[in-house]
């Protein structure tokens, strides 16, 4: 996935995208915006003072590596003054398997911001960053969107669909606060155990190979097995064995020698005897 092919179905009603990354770090060719939406970078510290509405969508690169990425604390003041329905487009410069995403939630629960997707990102794409967020400013809890859904099916802010709860009081903000918390952290939850899950699925298929094989093998050991004590008790064995210690030592042999045949004279006369007159 590349955030070309994430940002366009969050485009309905949006005029343009707002850079507030470091300066340094340059995105718009990735973004591939059309052209009835513009793209303008703003400092962030200037991007904190202003009220952001459901026209415009702030982007935003996150990470650990100063100046080049920037802390999510830091993004806060922005999303507090944002207007309700206004969403923000934030790219993960941490690595999945390594992502704070206690680090990701608070800030975002502070801002009053609920994900409304999370995706892996192909590194190739924009080098160093591993997947990307999208956050809507909400007054109450949006669905979330099913992996079922068409990828290229616009997704509708929260609150303008029919059947909606009335605007929340003091008291329903609390709860609010409460619900963005656990959901936000379910779905970063749900971003990192997606490579851990990937790996154990294939740790898993390993070891049934090895268990498979390991089965193989011993039925093939059994057998060896049984193969080996066939030839070792039959008395063309026996005889080549005693012979074989005879050409070693000839003084032995006078004795070994007779000694075996007479026990393979012996075996093969009861196996005789045990078989019945019609064999």
């Amino acid at each position: 996935m590349r955030i070309s092919e994430i940002l366009p179905r969050y485009l309905d009603g949006v005029r343009e995208v707002v850079d507030v990354s470091h300066p340094d770090v340059r995105l718009e060719r990735q973004l591939r915006l059309p052209p009835e939406v513009a793209y303008r970078r703003q400092p962030l510290d200037e991007a904190a003072g202003a009220e952001f509405g459901p026209e415009s969508l702030p982007l935003c690169l996150l990470g650990a590596d100063s100046p080049a990425h920037t802390d999510p604390d830091a993004l806060t003041p922005m999303l507090r003054r944002a207007r309700p329905g206004t969403r923000a487009a934030l790219l993960i410069g941490w690595s999945i398997e390594e992502l704070p995403y206690h680090r990701l939630v608070g800030p975002l629960v502070a801002g009053g911001c609920q994900i409304r997707e999370v995706s892996p990102l192909d590194r190739a794409a924009i080098r160093g960053v591993s997947a990307a967020l999208v956050v809507e400013r909400v007054e109450r809890l949006a669905p979330l969107r099913g992996y079922l859904v068409d990828a290229r099916t616009p997704v509708e802010p929260a609150g303008t669909g029919p059947g909606q709860e009335p605007e929340p009081d003091g008291g329903d903000a609390t709860e609010l606060t409460t619900l963005l918390r656990v959901v936000n952290e379910y779905q970063l939850a749900d971003l990192v155990s997606r490579p851990v899950r990937r790996r154990l699925a294939e740790l898993t298929g390993r070891v049934e190979a090895q268990e498979r094989l390991l089965a193989e093998r011993d039925t093939e050991l059994r057998e060896a097995r049984r193969r080996l004590a066939e030839v070792e008790s039959s008395a063309g064995f026996r005889l080549g064995s005693a012979f074989a210690r005879g050409a070693r030592e000839p003084a032995r042999a006078l004795v070994d020698v007779p000694r075996e045949l007479a026990r393979a004279w012996r075996g093969r006369r009861q196996r005789s005897a045990g078989r019945s007159p019609t064999e």
